[in-house]
């Protein structure tokens, strides 16, 4: 048992407790705040929990695997962590964040993420803050817990991998405004519909304007898309799949040149030369770990950190129809 501010909270490691539907959790967080709260209703009331599938699984199964994968690439200890259950204004809450990172200097909250390919669109550059709001709310939970607090936590290092691959790392500061907002709306929605068991309104989603430094596009960001635009989507799609046949092709040929050279140096004309040169080893510097493993002064960090303007990108994608309810 720990003191804090708030009052009391408890650590469990062994002690295995089912009370997700009777506690405001890091994953009802972001549905209450930003989706109107159904979901967590439907638990904290209704007693629904939610349906056990293939995606839970695998980030269960991946979820060590890949936190390994990234302390071992990045120098890193990490210890397993456990599940911490607070009162705050009468509100029952339970916090259990995947690990506790172990650097050099400090330690620092670990939120392992496995994703599909596809997500990937939602990041931004590694070794950021650009993550997706629904990550962005999770941590800044995380971190706005009696636990994280009274171990000094600044900041959450988001090992998130796509598709299996190498995972990348993102890190997410604390924030505190942020944290204390995404608290008192959870508070006001136990209060306002939990304790009443009143459903919150279908159209709830206003509160989350405060707390996300991220927001949602919105409709009124957006032009309205004209038949001309349709027009050229269409086509840009079409062009897509001709150049991806295209390279399809080059690849191909190219492929079929190395293997018409074999152990050759080349293939000659009077009208053609192809070559197909040894690789040649050379000397490769990983700057970032060379960075981690000197472990400079972070003032020293700052005086050479600048904040740029990254470019605009363009992305499009066909919508799907939306169904009538």
């Amino acid at each position: 048992m720990q003191e804090t501010n708030e009052g009391t909270w408890t650590e469990h490691f062994d002690e295995v407790i089912n009370d997700r539907l009777e506690r405001i959790g890091s994953s009802m967080a972001y549905n209450i705040v930003a989706e109107g709260g159904h979901e967590a209703y439907e638990k904290l009331v209704l007693k629904i929990p939610t349906p056990k599938n293939d995606l839970m699984e695998r980030g269960l199964r991946l979820e060590l695997p890949m936190m390994e994968w990234a302390a071992h690439d990045n120098g890193w200890e990490f210890t397993k962590a456990g599940t911490a259950r607070w009162e705050e204004d009468g509100v029952p809450f339970r916090d259990t964040p995947d690990f506790w990172i172990h650097t050099k200097n400090d330690t620092i909250l670990g939120e392992v993420k496995t994703h599909n390919t596809f997500i990937r669109d939602d990041y931004g550059e590694e070794y950021t803050d650009a993550v997706p709001d629904r990550q962005y709310v999770q941590a800044q939970f995380h971190m706005g817990s009696p636990q994280s607090r009274s171990r000094g936590i600044t900041e959450t290092r988001i090992p998130a991998s796509f598709g299996g691959e190498k995972p990348e790392i993102f890190i997410v500061p604390f924030e505190p405004a942020a944290a204390n907002n995404i608290y008192k709306l959870c508070i006001k929605f136990w209060k306002e519909h939990v304790e009443t068991k009143t459903p919150p309104a279908s159209n709830a989603t206003k509160s989350c304007t405060n707390v996300l430094k991220r927001m949602p596009i919105s409709s009124d960001d957006m032009l309205p898309a004209s038949k001309d635009h349709t027009e050229k989507h269409g086509r840009l799609l079409v062009l897509k799949k001709e150049i991806a046949l295209r390279e399809t092709e080059l690849v191909g040929i190219q492929n079929w040149f190395r293997s018409e050279i074999g152990e050759n140096v080349g293939i000659q004309n009077d009208a053609v030369r192809y070559t197909w040169k040894r690789n040649k080893s050379k000397l490769v510097i990983d700057y970032k770990a060379l960075v981690r493993e000197l472990d400079p002064d972070p003032e020293l960090i700052a005086k050479h950190t600048e904040e740029v303007q990254g470019a605009r990108v363009l992305r499009g994608k066909t919508l799907k129809a939306k169904k009538v309810k």
